[in-house]
């Protein structure tokens, strides 16, 4: 979990030990997608305002949503950071849990890489371990140790964007483990590159 303060980009990337990957266009996109010059962002990356980030995350289901600009190029932005947990939260539990901000990030870049002008859907964010112990007997495919629980998964779609595209362009930024749901939704998450 992070410290509650404004965040440093490099004080994450630091301790999360992550390099800055170059995005490469996947052969299987219909061209629907363009590719920003890296990852990290920031001014001079091909990001449109200065290097800031404004994100909108809409909750499929409740229809919740925010739209915030959560981050300057290397600062996050503590409230910005709360709205988005409190969206992201386990609504079995009203259960609010800190998000990484790299998940935050990669759902920045999938959005701007598919240009669509559509919030990103929400299906699933944070999961309580209870919560995650009533969908693993449910359903075997919720995994025990899920990311979930540690505010670095989510479970999202675009509308208009196929999820196969949008697999494809997560697959390609090698940012952590992406899983395909047919023609319904992508899990991505940060922590090791997978996929499933």
């Amino acid at each position: 979990m992070f410290d509650q303060k404004m965040y440093n980009r490099r004080e994450i990337l630091q301790k999360s030990g992550l390099a800055v990957s170059t995005l490469i266009a996947g052969g299987a996109l219909s061209g629907c997608f363009r590719i920003p010059e890296f990852a990290g962002g920031g001014a001079g990356t091909g990001y449109p305002n200065n290097g800031k980030r404004a994100i909108t995350l809409k909750h499929s289901q409740s229809g919740e949503e925010v739209s915030v600009v959560y981050k300057d190029g290397k600062n996050y932005y503590r409230d910005a950071l709360r709205q988005i947990d409190y969206l992201m939260r386990d609504r079995h539990q009203n259960a609010v849990y800190q998000t990484d901000p790299r998940l935050i990030d990669l759902l920045y870049d999938l959005h701007y890489a598919s240009h669509s002008q559509d919030p990103i859907l929400l299906l699933s964010g944070y999961r309580s371990p209870e919560t995650n112990a009533m969908l693993r007997r449910r359903n075997r495919r919720a995994a025990k140790n899920s990311l979930h629980m540690k505010g670095m998964a989510a479970d999202i779609r675009i509308p208009n964007i196929h999820a196969r595209d949008l697999r494809q362009v997560a697959l390609n930024m090698k940012r952590g483990g992406v899983g395909y749901y047919g023609s319904r939704y992508i899990h991505v998450d940060v922590g090791d590159v997978r996929s499933w």
